[in-house]
């Protein structure tokens, strides 16, 4: 046994299929504004951990730089103020030019 609860131009509406309709009419909608602001949401999320990635990435790069740049100055400079470096460049004979070489490799400092 049904009540009827609406009856419009002839059409009758039980009261089981109005409250289903009148829950569909507010669920279907809350369900796609809710499917499109977890995709907005997403979106800016991914293009937020990017900006962070790529940033990151910069500050390693900058720090690599910095380091290749203070290794590169360093090699200019014991090569220019060393004067085993100059004696290699120099034609001496072949125990000079080993002694010379064996003192630039024990005197470099490894700073790991």
């Amino acid at each position: 046994m049904e009540l009827i609860i609406f009856v419009w131009e002839g059409i009758s509406i039980s009261s089981k299929k109005l409250v289903v309709i009148i829950l569909l009419i507010f669920i279907i909608p809350s369900i796609g504004f809710l499917v499109s602001y977890n995709l907005i949401t997403m979106n800016v999320l991914n293009t937020r951990i990017t900006q962070t990635n790529k940033n990151t990435i910069y500050l390693y790069q900058e720090k690599l730089e910095n380091d290749l740049a203070n290794i590169e100055k360093s090699m200019v400079d014991l090569t220019a103020n060393d004067s085993d470096f100059s004696q290699l460049l120099n034609k001496t004979d072949e125990l000079d030019a080993y002694l010379a070489s064996d003192n630039i490799i024990t005197h470099i400092p490894l700073n790991a």
